[in-house]
C-alpha cells in the first residue's frame, strides 16, 4: 500500500448497514455471515445439585457408666488380705469409684470425645453459579430465547440461521 501511495490517496470503504428483523443486529450484509442470526437472548437458571455445606459429628447413643473389669478380680483379692478384710468394703467402693468411667453406648469413646456420626446440612444450588435456590438469585446462564443454546457461542437457531435484513431508514 505504501508503494502505490494509498496514504496519500486512500480507498474509500463504504459500509450500507441494514437491520435484521429477527434478532436486531444492525451489520453490513456483506459481513453478517459471520455472526449467526438470534432472535432475543434471555436468562435461565442452569441444572442444580445437592452440596454439603456444613458438617458435624454426633454420637447416636447415650452416655453410661461402665466399670472397668479388670476391678473385680482386684477386689477378689483385696479382700483376702486380713489386714485389709476388716476394710473392704471402703477398699473396694473406694476402687470401684476410681475405674469409673462414661463413655458413649455407640462408640465406646469418652464422653468428652468427637461424636462417630457424620451429620451434613445440605442445601441445592445451581452449578452454573452456586447460588443457592431457596433465596432466588438472578438467573446467570445467557441463552437464545428460540432455541435455547448458549448466548453467542453456537451457531445460531436452526430456525433463524440465516438473517432477514430491512434498510435502515
Amino acid at each position: 500500500m505504501r508503494a502505490n501511495h494509498h496514504a496519500d490517496h486512500p480507498v474509500q470503504i463504504i459500509f450500507i448497514d441494514v437491520m435484521c428483523i429477527k434478532c436486531g443486529k444492525k451489520i453490513d450484509k456483506r459481513l453478517s455471515g459471520r455472526f449467526p442470526c438470534y432472535t432475543n437472548e434471555k436468562f435461565e437458571y442452569g441444572n442444580t445439585e445437592i452440596y454439603n455445606y456444613n458438617t458435624i459429628y454426633t454420637h447416636t447413643g447415650r452416655l453410661v457408666t461402665v466399670q472397668d473389669p479388670g476391678w473385680e478380680k482386684a477386689g477378689r483379692i483385696v479382700k483376702s488380705v486380713p489386714l485389709f478384710g476388716l476394710l473392704s468394703s471402703i477398699v473396694t467402693d473406694i476402687g470401684q469409684a476410681a475405674t469409673e468411667r462414661t463413655e458413649w453406648s455407640c462408640c465406646q469413646r469418652a464422653y468428652g470425645s468427637t461424636g462417630c456420626k457424620e451429620e451434613h446440612s445440605t442445601r441445592v444450588r445451581y452449578i452454573c453459579c452456586h447460588k443457592v435456590v431457596h433465596t432466588n438469585p438472578l438467573a446467570c446462564k445467557k441463552v437464545c430465547a428460540s432455541c435455547g443454546k448458549t448466548w453467542g457461542n453456537t451457531e445460531g437457531c436452526t430456525n433463524h440461521s440465516q438473517h432477514d435484513f430491512v434498510k435502515n431508514l
